[in-house]
């Protein structure tokens, strides 16, 4: 059995055209921005649970904010595509992380601290 996507054009007319799935593969752009999504909560209840002194808990999440963007900016180098990384896109990033990182780290804290 064939399956069909129907396209009405501009002038009235039906265009059929064979249709295709797309890929259940993982591309390394969707692998790098799940991974930025997930560094800053894994990191931030690793370092609620580990480090007691909030000087070691700021610490490790600006060494882990500082690899993050380092492994952005050598993507963004060495990968085939134009797209540079401007420095907006950057420094929006310390925020997001930063929130991320601390809310991991106040939930872990309180969670499993407390007790």
């Amino acid at each position: 059995m064939r399956r069909l996507v129907r396209k009405r054009q501009v002038d009235g007319s039906v265009s059929e055209d064979s249709w295709t799935p797309s890929s259940r593969r993982l591309t390394a752009n969707t692998r790098i921005a799940l991974a930025m999504g997930g560094v800053p909560l894994i990191g931030g209840a690793v370092s609620g649970l580990l480090w007691p002194t909030p000087a070691m808990i700021v610490l490790d999440g600006l060494g882990l904010w500082l690899c993050q963007i380092c492994v952005l900016f050598l993507v963004a180098r060495f990968s085939g595509s134009r797209s540079k990384l401007q420095a907006p896109y950057l420094l929006s990033t310390i925020f997001s992380f930063a929130a991320t990182y601390g809310f991991a780290v106040v939930v872990v804290g309180f969670l499993f601290r407390s007790r």
